[in-house]
């Protein structure tokens, strides 16, 4: 296994976004990506090291392959619709028995737009594959997704 090697930000301790911390045994981190085409990918691997690492096994392929995908189309929208290109967004992951809660927040104003057969079906994917979604829209945009184990026969 490769060393987790990301800057997170961890509840009460301090925050240096530049100074890499190894996560061990988490409930929940946070991350700052600046929104640019990178962005999705790095969201993507720290779902994938974040649920290695804080649920001990608890987080199935499943929720982990639901929830990649996911928080990918969930920054991809933020760095196309909602923020200004180089600002910030938050990605925000919980482990809840093996239950993994992804938030993405940024800064744009733009609201979501249906789908019109060049683009925008990222929120119709996400919406497949999280067991629960919902987008709040208060000073920011707040899209989270809920990802649970799933029976065979659910899928």
């Amino acid at each position: 296994m490769k060393p987790l090697h990301h800057n997170w930000t961890l509840p009460g301790v301090s925050s240096n976004r530049w100074k890499p911390i190894r996560l061990r045994n988490v409930g929940r981190a946070e991350r700052t990506l600046t929104a640019d085409s990178s962005a999705p990918a790095i969201a993507r691997e720290l779902v994938e090291e974040f649920a290695t690492a804080s649920s001990r096994g608890r987080v199935s392929e499943d929720v982990l392959d639901r929830a990649k995908l996911a928080v990918s189309e969930l920054v991809t929208n933020a760095v196309i619709h909602g923020s200004d290109p180089g600002a910030d967004l938050v990605v925000t992951l919980r482990c809840e028995k093996d239950n993994l809660i992804v938030d993405v927040v940024d800064r744009g104003r733009a609201a979501p737009t249906p789908a019109d057969g060049k683009g925008g079906y990222g929120l119709i994917i996400v919406e497949e594959m999280a067991d629960t979604f919902t987008i709040h829209r208060g000073d920011t945009w707040r899209a989270t997704a809920a990802f649970t184990p799933r029976r065979a026969d659910d899928a």
